[in-house]
């Protein structure tokens, strides 16, 4: 492997990840190094392209038939062939995933939900044109329960067209501040063609609503609305979804499993914090688990301003917050000095960061400062329990 672009010690911190996960491939179960005879790779959970870094936490062991896996088809196949690679069905319950990926399920939901007004669309259509014709062949004399089915196919057509508008305006008003920029590209694509979709389909119901109120409805007319037929088609809206839910289902998994790095790795485990520093509610404390990508992890959440933490060591970090400072990771007791102090926390971040680093330096001191106390305490017990045994052994001669 070519060193550009690796940290120098990168040799000695890949094996120490293949020591860590046991010489086992994470993603298929087999073994190598001293355990197998599989070529075993350090992977970047959160790819370099996406700004993963070197770190240990951001890094797992994988068999080479994986890795290549991994980045020819952007997600590795699991032994089980059966086994899902992370997605999820359709809709998902926003609330069972932590506010740091939900945007990417809202986005989810509201593709579904297009996907559904879409059908609803193409099945009342045929009624549609065929209560329009009817209309138009009988002119005067149509009868009323059929020109009562047409207004209600239309009603129902109309209803529909407005949620695939609203639907569409849900994802514009979507933030996209922390998506990729290329799911933001995928997002603009799939608004544009949904768009144009929409556009074909209001002509569509517009040009029948003509056919079913003049008699001047030409030949001509009859060819735009077999064209406007074959426009509207569930391929092209099938295609634009299946690429947009790739890159979120991507994004969903990445953000999920470098959290779960972030908490799994973690030696000691901070105190969870029971009040929110930012609105000082009270927090609720929950568990994500997804057997699908292999991911359990505890967090910590506000459900009134949706900040959100993960223990990460002796410190807390910070994996979600409406003011645009997400990994901020800090002591404890600083959160607690936060929620009683009324400045923003954006216009202190700085301060309250050295004010961690000198708690978190303070404890290590004390905790290693105990340590040759601890030990001399252990040698004078054994000392004693030595000196013991010989006296009694003296007295029983």
């Amino acid at each position: 492997m070519s060193s550009e672009g690796y940290p120098p010690d990168w040799d000695s911190r890949r094996k120490e990840v293949y020591q860590r996960d046991d010489y086992t491939c994470q993603n298929c179960g087999v073994k190598g190094g001293r355990k197998g005879n599989a070529e075993l790779h350090a992977h970047h959970i959160v790819p370099k392209s996406r700004g993963g870094t070197h770190k240990k936490s951001n890094l797992k062991t994988i068999c080479k038939e994986c890795h290549n896996a991994i980045h020819g088809d952007s997600m590795a196949r699991p032994v089980d062939e059966n086994q899902s690679t992370g997605q999820t069905d359709l809709p998902i319950e926003i609330d069972t995933f932590p506010y740091a990926v939900s945007e990417y399920v809202e986005c989810l939901n509201t593709i579904a939900e297009i996907e559904e007004r879409f059908t609803d669309f193409a099945e009342i259509s045929g009624e549609l044109v065929e209560y329009a014709g009817a209309c138009q062949e009988l002119d005067d004399d149509v009868p009323e329960r059929v020109e009562r089915r047409y207004r209600d196919q239309r009603d129902k057509a109309l209803s529909i067209l407005n949620d695939f508008q609203d639907k569409i305006e849900s994802l514009r008003g979507i933030d996209t501040s922390e998506f990729d920029s290329s799911t933001t590209e995928e997002l603009s694509s799939f608004i544009g063609v949904v768009d144009d979709l929409l556009s074909d389909m209001q002509e569509y119901v517009d040009l029948v609503h003509d056919m079913a109120n003049t008699n001047s409805f030409s030949e001509s007319d009859y060819y735009d609305l077999q064209f406007l037929n074959d426009e509207i088609s569930d391929i092209k809206l099938a295609e634009s979804i299946s690429s947009f839910n790739e890159s979120l289902n991507s994004e969903i998994y990445e953000t999920l499993v470098k959290i779960d790095g972030i908490v799994h790795w973690s030696d000691i485990g901070a105190d969870p914090i029971e009040v929110c520093p930012l609105c000082e509610n009270d927090t609720e404390h929950e568990t994500y688990s997804n057997d699908k990508i292999d991911v359990e992890f505890e967090y910590t959440r506000c459900g009134n301003c949706r900040a959100e933490w993960v223990n990460e060591g002796r410190t807390t970090r910070m994996i979600n917050n409406t003011d645009n400072i997400e990994s901020l990771s800090l002591d404890p007791a600083v959160w607690t000095r936060i929620r009683k102090d009324s400045d923003e926390l954006s216009n202190k971040v700085g301060h309250y960061e050295k004010l961690s680093e000198s708690l978190v330096n303070n404890k290590k001191k004390l905790l290693y400062g105990s340590v040759p106390i601890y030990i001399i305490f252990l040698l004078w017990t054994a000392s004693s329990q030595l000196i013991g045994r010989v006296a009694k052994s003296s007295r029983v001669q």
